[in-house]
C-alpha cells in the first residue's frame, strides 16, 4: 500500500480554543444516542456517509491536534475536511485510513469548537466530531481547600490525637473536563500553604500521584519574602514520591499549636503543577464521614517524623483531612475534647467522626485560632 507522507490537508478556520496547557482525550462516538454526530445527508448521494469511532486529542503548548480512527469504516484521508486553522499531515497513513492510525493537525491557534468533517465530491455528507469548549477550571469533587493535620507518634505510642504536630493547607484547582456527567481532570494545580508544628520532631512531606497516574510535574519552593528557594520538574507515574517540604525548615518546634503564642507565618510555601497524560476521573466525595483519614483523594500524602521510622499517610488514623479552614485542637488536647461531634473509641484507640460537619463544632478555647 502506497505511504502518504507529508501530505497536507487545507483547513478552514474557526475560532479559539481556551489559555490552559492541558492536554485532553474526547472520545467521539458515531452514534446519535449519545449526541456526538450530526449528519447533513445529501439527496443527490446514494451511499450513507463511513461509520467510525475517532478520538481528539489536542494540547495547547504544541499547538497539535492529534485525531486516531478508533474502529468503524476506513475511508480515503482526502475525504476528510478538518474545520480549524492550520495544516493535516498524514505520515505513516496509507491509501486507507483505518483502525489504529493517527494523523495530527498543526493546528495556528487553539480553537473554542474543532469538527471532523466528511465529504463527497467537495461537498460536507458528515460532521463526524465536534468538540466543543470541554475545559474548565474548577470540576469539583476534590475540595478547592483542605486542611490536612497530622499525629507524629507511632501507633500504641499514647498518642493525645490534637492532629496539630505538622498542618497545612491544600489549595487544589482542576482543570478538566465533563463528559457524560463524569468529571475528568487533565491539569492539577497544588497550593501547599503550612499552618503550625505542633510536636517536637520534624516532618519530611512528600506527595505519591497514586490514581492520578502518569505525567509531568513543576516543583516550586518559595520562601515567605517570594524569593524562589528550590524548583524541581520531572516525570511521575503512580509510584513516584515527590519531596514537598520538610517542616523543620517552615517553622520552629511548637509553632501555632498554644494561645497566647505570638502567630509565627512560614518560612516555606510549595507550588505543585501536574499535566496527566491521561485523563483521570475525578471523585464524587473524597472527604465524608467515613474517610476523614483522606482515604478519598485521588493521591497520597506521606510524612515521615524524625524521630521514629514510621510514614503517615491517607487512610491512617493518625492523618485527618478537613474541607475547610480549619481550627485545629491546642497542644495535647485529643480531638473529641475540642470537637462536639467527634468521639473517642477507646479499643479501637481512635478518634470517630460523628457527621459530615463535625469540623463546625468547635468547643471554646480547645482550639487553636488560626493565624490567617
Amino acid at each position: 500500500m502506497k505511504e502518504r507522507t507529508g501530505h497536507r490537508l487545507d483547513v478552514r478556520g474557526v475560532a479559539p480554543v481556551i489559555a490552559v496547557v492541558l492536554t485532553v482525550a474526547i472520545v467521539v462516538v458515531l452514534t446519535s444516542v449519545f449526541g456526538f454526530v450530526l449528519f447533513d445527508f445529501q439527496s443527490k448521494l446514494n451511499e450513507p456517509p463511513p461509520n467510525l469511532a475517532v478520538e481528539f486529542s489536542y494540547t495547547e503548548q504544541g499547538q497539535n491536534i492529534y485525531v486516531t480512527h478508533t474502529s468503524g469504516s476506513s475511508l480515503d484521508p482526502d475525504n476528510l475536511e478538518i474545520r480549524g486553522p492550520g495544516e493535516a499531515f498524514f505520515d505513516g497513513v496509507g491509501e486507507q485510513l483505518t483502525a489504529g492510525d493517527r494523523f495530527v493537525i498543526d493546528a495556528d491557534k487553539p480553537s473554542e469548537e474543532f469538527q471532523l468533517v466528511y465529504t463527497r465530491e467537495g461537498e460536507g455528507v458528515a460532521i463526524l466530531g465536534t468538540v466543543g469548549n470541554p475545559l474548565v477550571g474548577d470540576l469539583g469533587g476534590v475540595p478547592p481547600q483542605i486542611t490536612v493535620g497530622y499525629e507524629d507518634l507511632e501507633l500504641g505510642e499514647g498518642n493525645d490525637y490534637d492532629y496539630n504536630d505538622w498542618a497545612f493547607d491544600m489549595g487544589t484547582t482542576i482543570a478538566g473536563y465533563s463528559l457524560n456527567g463524569t468529571r475528568y481532570a487533565t491539569f492539577l494545580s497544588i497550593e501547599f500553604d503550612p499552618l503550625a508544628r505542633g510536636g517536637g520532631y520534624s516532618h519530611t512531606q512528600s506527595f505519591v500521584p497514586e490514581s492520578l497516574g502518569s505525567g509531568e510535574y513543576d516543583l516550586t519552593v518559595r520562601q515567605k519574602n517570594g524569593t524562589v528557594l528550590r524548583t524541581d520538574e520531572g516525570s511521575f507515574d503512580e509510584n513516584t514520591s515527590i519531596f514537598l517540604v520538610d517542616s523543620g525548615d517552615v517553622f520552629g518546634s511548637n509553632s501555632n499549636s498554644n494561645h497566647g503564642e505570638s502567630c509565627v507565618p512560614p518560612d516555606r510555601t510549595v507550588q505543585l503543577e501536574l499535566v496527566l497524560d491521561n485523563r483521570t476521573k475525578i471523585p464524587d466525595n473524597p472527604i465524608d464521614a467515613d474517610r476523614q483519614h483522606g482515604a478519598g483523594l485521588p493521591f497520597d500524602l506521606p510524612m515521615e517524623p524524625s524521630g521514629n521510622n514510621d510514614t503517615i499517610g491517607v487512610g491512617d488514623k493518625r492523618l485527618v483531612t478537613v474541607p475547610t479552614d480549619w481550627q485545629w485542637p491546642l497542644e495535647t488536647t485529643r480531638i473529641d475534647k475540642s470537637y462536639e461531634d467527634v468521639s473517642f473509641n477507646e479499643t479501637s484507640d481512635r478518634p470517630e467522626f460523628q457527621t459530615n460537619t463535625w469540623f463546625e463544632q468547635p468547643v471554646d478555647d480547645k482550639v487553636y485560632e488560626r493565624c490567617r
